[in-house]
C-alpha cells in the first residue's frame, strides 16, 4: 500500500503562504517607514527655513516651526532658535514624523526623526525688493 503525502503537502503550502504574506507585509512596511523619513526630512526643512525667517526679523520663530511641521504631519521636538552669531541667524529643528505600517510598529518603530538647520545672513529681504534687484541687474 503506498502511503499519502497530502497532508504534508498542505502543511508545507501554509508555511509557504504564511511565509510569503509575512515578507509582503514587511516590504510594505520598509517601503512606509521610507516614505515616512523623506516627509520627516521635508517638514524639517519647512521648519528650519520658516523659522529662520521668523527669527531673523524678531519673531517668534519656535511657533513658525511648529506650525509648518504640523502643517506638513510632523510633530515638533525641538528647535534651537537662539543662535544669534552677529548678523547671522541659525534655526536647528528636529520633528517627529509617525510611521504607519503592520510589523514594524510592532518592534519599535513607531516614529522617525529628522533634523535640519538653516542659517540667514543679514535680514531678509520681502519678494518686491529681490524683483526689483534682479530686473536692475539684467538691464
Amino acid at each position: 500500500m503506498a502511503e499519502s503525502n497530502d497532508g504534508t503537502i498542505s502543511l508545507v503550502v501554509v508555511v509557504a503562504l504564511a511565509v510569503a504574506t509575512f515578507m509582503a507585509m514587511l516590504i510594505v512596511d520598509i517601503a512606509a517607514w521610507g516614505l515616512a523619513n523623506a516627509q520627516a526630512q521635508a517638514a524639517a526643512d519647512a521648519g528650519a527655513l520658516a523659522a529662520v525667517v521668523q527669527a531673523s526679523s524678531g519673531a517668534d520663530g519656535r511657533s513658525e516651526a511648529q506650525r509648518v511641521a504640523q502643517a506638513n504631519g510632523a510633530t515638533l521636538v525641538t528647535c534651537r532658535c537662539d543662535g544669534h552669531d552677529g548678523p547671522a541667524t541659525t534655526i536647528s529643528v528636529t520633528v517627529a514624523m509617525p510611521v504607519a505600517g503592520f510589523v514594524i510598529p510592532l518592534v519599535g518603530f513607531e516614529r522617525v526623526h529628522a533634523t535640519a538647520s538653516a542659517t540667514m545672513v543679514g535680514q531678509p529681504v520681502s519678494l518686491q525688493s529681490q524683483a526689483a534687484t534682479s530686473q536692475g541687474l539684467r538691464r
